[in-house]
């Protein structure tokens, strides 16, 4: 126990005795730390960006091949089955013939009539 007691003391009197540090060293020193710190957060992303590339790579490799209609039911985005049973794409419209029936009537030629003879007389004046 007095030898640890004794290893303690010496080293906490060479830290006392230590030589002042010029400020140029304590800035290269401070200035080297940095630099390395930065390095190995740089690796650390480098590294982490390359697994992100790899397990994007492994999951796009590891893609199903979908052979008929049953197993594409589910997998399919974007799509739709018509009444006929084609597919088409999702924001294909598809008309109803009640639907239709409105357009129609919508599109239909209309009979513009003439302002009434007041309304046409008494607009002008004032």
């Amino acid at each position: 126990k007095e030898g640890v007691a004794e290893g303690a003391a010496a080293e906490g009197a060479a830290e006392e005795e230590a030589p002042p540090v010029a400020f140029e060293d304590f800035k290269k020193a401070r200035e080297e730390k940095s630099k390395a710190e930065k390095e190995a957060r740089e690796r650390a992303e480098e590294e982490a960006r390359a697994a992100a590339r790899h397990a994007r790579m492994l999951q796009n490799q590891a893609s199903e091949v979908v052979d008929g209609e049953e197993e594409l039911e589910g997998l399919v985005r974007g799509y739709k089955k018509r009444a006929d049973g084609s597919t088409t794409s999702y924001f294909d419209r598809e008309v109803d013939a009640s639907t239709r029936a409105m357009l129609d009537r919508l599109k239909a030629p209309k009979r513009i009539d003439a302002p009434p003879a007041d309304a046409a007389a008494g607009g002008g004046g004032g």
